[in-house]
């Protein structure tokens, strides 16, 4: 090829690039973002398996979203006269790393600021396989509700919680495939006045709180989880297998709780609640247990 044609090519190239990148750059910054809003709200839906609204979405750094005013609630209509409680995050961001697409590999970093702390952390996965990160930071247990994944009336807690998940699986979606470990403590706190079988139990304080969970091909051992505290302090073991969704999942576990001499004095009730010798048992579902301890 002559080297006027050449030149002409590139030339031809070089004005094709930069229109290609304009239109690209203004659809960046003209694209109304509200118009996804429905599909992201459904995908989070089927996601969480609870109900979902977004304030507003937004573009970021051209391969990512931000999300303001997320809230997750539970399905279906609130207990009659109770208003529908909802989880809410303040910011949501997520982006879409680039460079690992041309390895065939789909990479997402994420931060979010929820309950007065954040989280912050990434998800990438190749063909069927996949990790998860994550880090958790400062989140105020009394403004996170468990309710969109355990139901109404779900027990409260109070304190601080910091933590750390990693995992890793053939098969993201499906619990039973997972592989890792979470751990979590929380500081100074409290579970706020619940209903055990229906007897009335005063709010029982604690000073710390531990959890260790050991998972490989989507059975996990809980290794610990204490509540040590003034009141009703609780040692767990056991284990648990996961299920789709976590409500399913089965328990199997055992462990020791004993109430202080204060504690028994507020609650007469209590001892016909407590176990023979502060030792309990409990096989079954997440659900069934949480159907247990209700704050309604």
């Amino acid at each position: 090829m002559a080297a006027p044609a050449r030149f002409r090519l590139r030339v031809a190239l070089g004005y094709l690039s930069f229109a290609l990148a304009s239109f690209g750059l203004s659809l960046y910054l003209t694209f109304d973002y509200s118009l996804l809003i429905p599909r992201l709200s459904r995908a989070l839906s089927q996601a969480t398996g609870s109900e979902v609204s977004i304030a507003n979405l937004e573009g970021y750094r051209l391969s990512g979203f931000r999300i303001r005013d997320l809230k997750l609630a539970s399905p279906g209509p609130a207990p009659e006269g109770a208003a529908k409680s909802a989880l809410t995050v303040d910011q949501l961001t997520l982006r879409l790393q680039l460079l690992p697409l041309l390895l065939g590999q789909r990479a997402l970093t994420f931060s979010a600021r929820l309950a007065g702390g954040a989280l912050q952390g990434s998800l990438s996965q190749k063909g069927q396989q996949g990790r998860i990160a994550l880090q958790i930071q400062g989140l105020t247990l009394d403004r996170i509700s468990l309710e969109p994944w355990l139901g109404p009336g779900s027990l409260r807690l109070g304190g601080k919680l910091d933590g750390k998940v990693g995992l890793t699986s053939e098969e993201l979606k499906n619990p039973a495939k997972w592989a890792g470990g979470i751990e979590a403590t929380w500081g100074a706190g409290k579970i706020y006045p619940f209903k055990a079988k229906g007897i009335p139990i005063e709010e029982i304080v604690y000073r710390t709180g531990t959890l260790k969970l050991e998972i490989k091909e989507g059975a996990a051992q809980l290794e610990t989880l204490k509540l040590e505290g003034p009141d009703l302090p609780i040692s767990v073991r056991g284990n648990l297998s996961l299920r789709a969704p976590f409500a399913q999942s089965i328990l199997d576990i055992s462990g020791t709780v004993e109430a202080s001499p204060a504690y028994k004095e507020k609650m007469p009730l209590l001892n016909g609640l407590l176990p023979p010798e502060q030792k309990f048992t409990y096989t079954g579902t997440v659900e069934n247990l949480a159907s247990l301890v209700r704050t309604q």
